[in-house]
């Protein structure tokens, strides 16, 4: 009789640390939010936050571009660590 072996799901995360995950939508969440963002008080979810509610640039989202300092459209919010 065969047995169905289940598939586990693994990605790194920001910090490097192998990480499991549980489902498609936490794992596309986890791999697409920079540290930067995950901390910032005006992140909402997904790729979008208060200073880009039509979605994070790339330049953010892959860490070419340090969202302390201005970035074009970003309406004057920077990153604000959440306390």
């Amino acid at each position: 009789m065969a047995r169905k072996m289940k598939i586990r799901k693994f990605i790194i995360d920001t910090s490097g640390v192998l990480a499991q995950t549980a489902s498609k939508r936490q794992r596309s969440s986890t791999a697409a939010v920079p540290e930067q963002c995950a901390k910032c008080r005006f992140y909402s979810e997904g790729t979008k936050c208060r200073a880009f509610p039509e979605g994070i640039p790339k330049p953010i989202l892959n860490g070419s571009h340090d969202h302390r300092k201005p970035y074009t459209n970003d309406r004057g919010f920077r990153f604000d660590p959440v306390p």
